[in-house]
């Protein structure tokens, strides 16, 4: 035992302490302040090192290590690939990222863009306050393809997401539908939680110097093959503020444009000016677009936006002349509203040297264009009414004068609306127009008259009126028979020295003298000449109903053809009366005595196109009161003279006949009296 051991009884157990024994000094307590030096001192290192990686967050993220694995995350997502040779990023410093190239599926470049600058910072958008201050892009470098289905190479880069049913299999079940009665538990979000949900943007936004190429497959008007185009794009630069806004469809604040120039081969358009929606509603300042272009190479890109029937209608067509157009552009208007470009206002003009097709030559052509209250006017703007008439154009040796014709635009904005054609009333399109076998069938086909549609051969002077033209759809609707196909077109036509031939009158005259009527007599329908006093055509509802009238020589019965066409299909229900002078039967011959009426009506059926006819039938069935003459005609009479001659037959066998002896009585009966 030592000196330090406690006493022991003899039970073994240590004994207790006599109580009249000096008491030993008690134990120092543990030191408990070093323990928390040294636990706040972890706890400050630990700060201090997360505070120095929260900092370093950024230059982490700016590695090509963090780089790589965000490129490659957006590559999966691409038809193609993304390139980014560097970024800077900062919590309060500007962004910065330099040499994007993106690349479609084939590995060629797309798109370029050397240098961006931002102002957005990460503090910024983890409090989701996306102020990107001032943004510049700078030398942005495209190349954008369309191809002949419509789709651009630009667009085609996403990779579509995969659709639900793809995923419907392995998809949970959906919950069964509460019951009626059941209150959903369920909400509508307010719009003031829409408005929190939505991207606030704010800043300006800076493009400088950017350029492209545009590649188009279009279709040669000369040669109807595919043919490849190559256009540019270039701006000096667009000036973009952006405000805080509900949704990214709200649109911007305030957009400078400074020489933003984009064209084709043979056109190019330079905009510039300002565009302001700060206030509620977007206006357009000093804005101005200046057009420099070829007629020719412009109606290439304007021929593959026609139908296929104006396209064949104009195939061969020949368009000439160069000009640099202004158009001054101004206003104001509500984005989203129906009848937003109500309050555009803007004016200027087009002009071509030449127009030549479907046996059309216009020359000289200067048509003025006033957009205002949602018309688009074919007028002068700094002229007054009745003065702002641009001269009429040369056509076919006569003239044609578009002055004054209007369209409507206010339907646009709306479902099932319709640009609507006005012209004012008793308007004078066409003065002394030539007509031409091609120009016939364009004027046959568009007022569906068929003796035009089909001719060989045509000539005159054509004067052209529109009587009235309110609210004519100018697009398929126009097809449509139902009350709902508002608007109607009244116009009358008038040709001097007509000269018509066509297949159809030249089949009628075979039908006829098939039937040896008139003992094989050579008839003269096969091509008429005279005059056109009238044609008076009204299209409404779908349907064309026509009325025209054709003299020949003097007094002469006119030849008449009337009824309507369904314009969808061009089906016909119309009546041709052709006189039976055109037979060779004059007034003062005696076969005029025993014919019935004044001459054949023929109806016609069929397609304006193609017409259906039985001209035979028609002939027995004006002949049915006259079988004497249907005798006489099977006997080989002969006096089927012309107009003028005289009633006494060249065969002298002719003066036994029967039926001329009764006819002599009949006029000398008649002379008495």
């Amino acid at each position: 035992m030592t000196q330090n051991d406690p006493p022991v009884n003899p039970q073994g157990l240590p004994s207790q302490p006599d109580a009249s024994a000096p008491k030993a000094k008690p134990a120092p307590p543990p030191r408990k302040r070093s323990w928390l030096r040294r636990v706040l001192y972890v706890i400050v290192a630990l700060i201090v090192l997360l505070v120095i990686v929260v900092l370093l967050i950024p230059t982490i993220a700016s590695t090509a290590w963090i780089r790589s694995i965000v490129v490659n995350k957006v590559n999966a997502n691409l038809n193609g690939h993304v390139e980014i040779a560097s970024w800077s990023l900062g919590w309060f410093s500007p962004l910065e990222v330099s040499g994007v190239k993106v690349f479609d599926d084939q590995n060629r470049q797309v798109l370029q863009i050397p240098h961006v600058v931002s102002h957005l910072s990460f503090i910024s958008a983890i409090f989701g306050k996306y102020d990107i201050g001032e943004t510049t892009i700078d030398g942005l470098d495209f190349n954008a393809i369309r191809y002949a289905d419509g789709t651009l190479n630009l667009a085609k880069l996403a990779k579509s997401q995969p659709t639900n049913a793809s995923s419907a299999s392995s998809a949970p079940a959906p919950e069964p539908a509460p019951n009626s009665n059941e209150k959903s538990t369920s909400a509508p979000p307010k719009a003031e939680d829409q408005k929190k949900s939505s991207l606030q943007i704010s800043g300006e936004l800076k493009v400088t110097n950017a350029r492209g190429t545009i590649e188009m497959d279009t279709i040669n008007p000369d040669t109807h093959q595919e043919q490849h185009q190559m256009g540019n794009f270039s701006n000096k630069l667009l000036d973009v503020v952006l405000r805080p806004a509900p949704s990214m469809a709200d649109g911007v604040a305030k957009v400078q444009i400074d020489q933003l120039s984009a064209g084709l081969p043979g056109v190019q358009l330079v905009i510039n000016g300002n565009v302001d929606d700060s206030a509620g509603s977007t206006r357009l300042d000093k804005m101005t677009a200046d057009l420099t272009y070829d007629a020719s190479k412009l109606w290439q890109f304007i021929y593959p936006s026609l139908s296929k029937a104006d396209q064949e209608r104009y195939k061969d067509a020949k368009v000439t002349g160069s000009y640099t157009k202004r158009f001054n552009i101004g206003g104001s208007f509500k984005p989203g509203n129906a009848a937003a470009i109500a309050g555009i206002v803007a004016s200027g003009d087009l002009a071509i040297d030449l127009f030549d097709s479907s046996g059309v030559t216009i020359q000289k052509l200067d048509i003025p264009i006033l957009l205002k209250d949602a018309v688009l006017s074919l007028v002068l703007a700094d002229k007054p009414a009745g003065q702002n008439y641009a001269p009429p154009a040369a056509c076919n040796g006569g003239t044609i004068d578009l002055g004054g014709i209007s369209v409507d635009l206010k339907e646009t904005g709306q479902k099932d609306g319709h640009m609507r054609l006005n012209v004012p009333a008793g308007k004078r399109l066409m003065t002394n127009v030539s007509l031409n076998p091609a120009f016939a069938h364009l004027l046959g086909d568009y007022i569906n008259n068929t003796l035009f549609a089909n001719a060989e051969n045509a000539a005159g002077m054509v004067d052209l009126t529109i009587n009235s033209c309110t609210g004519f759809p100018l697009d398929s609707s126009m097809l449509e028979q139902s009350p709902a196909n508002t608007g109607a077109i009244d116009l009358t036509i008038q040709i001097h020295r007509v000269q018509l031939g066509n297949k159809m009158l030249n089949d009628i005259s075979q039908q006829v003298a098939t039937n040896q009527i008139f003992g094989g007599q050579t008839l003269a329908v096969q091509s008429l000449q005279g005059e056109i006093p009238g044609i008076h055509v009204h299209v409404e509802h779908g349907i064309t109903n026509e009325d025209m009238t054709m003299t020949f020589g003097q007094g002469g019965r006119p030849l008449s053809l009337n009824g309507s066409v369904v314009m969808a299909t061009k089906q016909m229900n119309m009546t041709l009366d052709l006189p039976w002078q055109l037979f060779g039967f004059g007034k003062n011959t005696k076969q005029m005595g025993f014919l019935a009426g004044n001459g054949i009506q023929i109806p016609l059926n069929g397609t304006v196109s193609q017409p259906q006819f039985d001209a035979s039938k028609a002939v027995q069935a004006n002949l049915q009161k006259a079988p004497a003459d249907v005798l006489k005609g099977l006997l080989g009479g002969k006096d089927n003279q012309q107009e003028g001659a005289t009633s006494q037959p060249s065969n002298p066998k002719e003066k036994e006949n029967p039926l001329n002896q009764l006819q002599d009585l009949f006029n000398q009966n008649r002379k008495k009296k």
